[in-house]
């Protein structure tokens, strides 16, 4: 897509899609927090109209998936595995429709943990097949990955869907803050997964999501080594180091330039960073 304003526009679509998944989210959530029945048929359009929205911009649905969480961060953060599951079926080439049914599926696999009473996954009518839980992983035991994964099953004893959603389950845990613990950076979280390949999680489904996001996943906000602020934009090319991806750099004018990592080898990542900038600008400018 050559045109500018067309490009823009479709990038746009993919937000207000992704925000109204968040919406639908939100209104589940509270539905089943007041334990009135809900039906997943809205969340399912909602999550269909955001895959053929992110047809060829998985990119920036990855950004999406990025955002600061807000007052809807429970919605968001359901939301935001779904997102990295719809990027790594793309790379699978699975048909459309097992696709959304793998991404409806990581949409509700955690919503019986709520605040309030439990709900039995039957209140929802989606198996909870992943049981990700903040309350374990504590300041202590973050740093230890046997500990911190004491609620999962041997990567090989788990069902295939846990295995498939357990990767971006915990990497969204772990890469947002949650109640009484910051986030873990990024390329940390990315470098944990790699250890825990092969026995916590399933090292194939690691391989996947680490070459679907790249270690510095886009949205991310980078210093550079020379000192200028970036986003990253793209993950790199297959032939590229994994953190080595596509940046958009802001000098001290705010001007922009995109930038592939590698192609200048005294330019690199200095490390993740809080962003100065809406991240979404590398898009949407």
């Amino acid at each position: 897509m050559s045109d500018p304003g067309k490009q823009r526009e479709s990038y746009l679509r993919l937000v207000r899609a992704y925000a109204q998944l968040v919406v639908v989210l939100r209104d589940a959530l509270a539905r089943l927090g007041r334990q009135e029945p809900f039906r997943t048929t809205a969340a399912r359009r909602a999550m269909e109209h955001v895959f053929e929205e992110a047809l060829e911009r998985e990119a920036l649905l990855v950004a999406l998936a990025r955002l600061p969480r807000g007052a809807d961060a429970v919605a968001q953060r359901l939301a935001a595995v779904a997102a990295y599951c719809l990027a790594m079926t793309r790379r699978l080439l699975l048909p459309p429709k097992d696709s959304v049914d793998l991404c409806v599926t990581a949409l509700f696999h955690d919503l019986s943990r709520l605040p309030a009473e439990p709900f039995p996954p039957s209140a929802f009518g989606v198996r909870s097949l992943v049981r990700v839980s903040a309350d374990v992983l504590t300041d202590e035991v973050m740093h230890q990955s046997a500990t911190a994964l004491e609620w999962a099953a041997p990567a090989k004893q788990a069902p295939p869907t846990a295995r498939f959603l357990a990767v971006p389950s915990l990497f969204e845990l772990l890469s947002q803050p949650g109640p009484g613990r910051p986030a873990i950076a990024v390329n940390a979280v990315m470098g944990l997964l790699g250890q825990l390949g092969g026995s916590r999680l399933d090292e194939n489904v690691v391989r996947l999501f680490t070459h679907t996001v790249g270690f510095y996943p886009p949205g991310t906000a980078v210093l550079l080594s020379d000192g200028s602020h970036a986003v990253v934009k793209r993950p790199p090319p297959e032939e590229h180091p994994l953190d080595q991806p596509l940046v958009r750099r802001f000098d001290k004018s705010f001007a922009a330039v995109e930038t592939q990592l590698g192609q200048d080898a005294s330019l690199v990542i200095r490390g993740a960073v809080s962003p100065t900038l809406n991240p979404l600008r590398a898009w949407l400018e």
